[in-house]
């Protein structure tokens, strides 16, 4: 019952954020601070790899990725069901990678093409800066520029605590929503306290190789499909660094 009541107050609270309860609005001068970064010392390709990792593991099923020379961009087909009708939208993040002598220049375009069952339709962008803060936070842990890594539900404690505001739904709409795994300490047993079995590491390698779980472009998402591989054989990874010592 008590989850059952949560999961509706979750669920109420996405589609207030939304809608854009929110009557608050930022200057040009303001978003276009919050559209824009320019990263020292790391190239247009560097950038990209990050970003590759940023929505796989937002979500490795639902976003087609799309990269050339200087431009990278995520897309996702979802709907959201509202009483007797419901939205369909197109979400589409764009980002230009231009090189220049201190680095790399990035720009984010993010919109979202809606279509309503009635035939209206409308581009929508995100309200607030709660979007673009857990973007440019999480692209940079990926580029080892943070330690830390914002989550959805650090997102929403930010937006409750009145740290931030403005959609909070971007990233975190019905996706898995999964921590580096880098961020994930300890070493790998079984239910049992069994250690690794040599072959069973080898037999998920084997599988990540050959696409498996799917497609990977990167170490990190190798990495992810691996524990994957692994949890399904029965294993999970145990923090040992609270162990009493002697």
């Amino acid at each position: 019952m008590i989850d059952s009541f949560k999961v509706s107050v979750l669920g109420l609270f996405a589609l207030l954020v939304f809608f854009g309860c929110s009557k608050q609005t930022m200057p040009p001068e303001e978003i276009e601070k919050m559209t824009s970064r320019t990263y020292a010392e790391f190239s247009p390709n560097a950038i990209q790899e990050a970003l590759s990792d940023l929505f796989f593991l937002a979500d490795d099923r639902i976003y087609e990725q799309r990269q050339n020379s200087d431009q990278f961009r995520a897309t996702r087909n979802h709907r959201l069901d509202i009483g007797l009708t419901f939205v369909k939208a197109k979400d589409t993040w764009e980002v230009e990678t231009t090189p220049i002598p201190e680095g790399t220049r990035v720009q984010l375009d993010v919109r979202s093409d809606e279509t309503w069952i009635s035939g209206k339709t409308r581009i929508q962008v995100p309200e607030g800066p709660a979007t673009y803060h857990q973007f440019w936070s999480r692209l940079d842990f990926l580029l080892g520029q943070s330690k830390a890594w914002m989550t959805c539900r650090d997102l929403r404690n930010e937006y409750l605590d009145n740290h931030t505001w403005g959609d909070t739904w971007w990233l975190c709409s019905e996706v898995k929503d999964r921590i580096p795994p880098e961020l994930i300490k300890g070493i790998w047993e079984t239910a049992k306290g069994l250690p690794l079995d040599r072959k069973d590491e080898q037999d998920c390698s084997q599988a990540v190789r050959e696409n498996v779980y799917g497609a990977v472009l990167t170490s990190r998402q190798q990495e992810v499909y691996q524990s994957l591989c692994l949890q399904e054989k029965g294993y999970d990874k145990v923090d040992d660094s609270d162990e009493s010592q002697p």
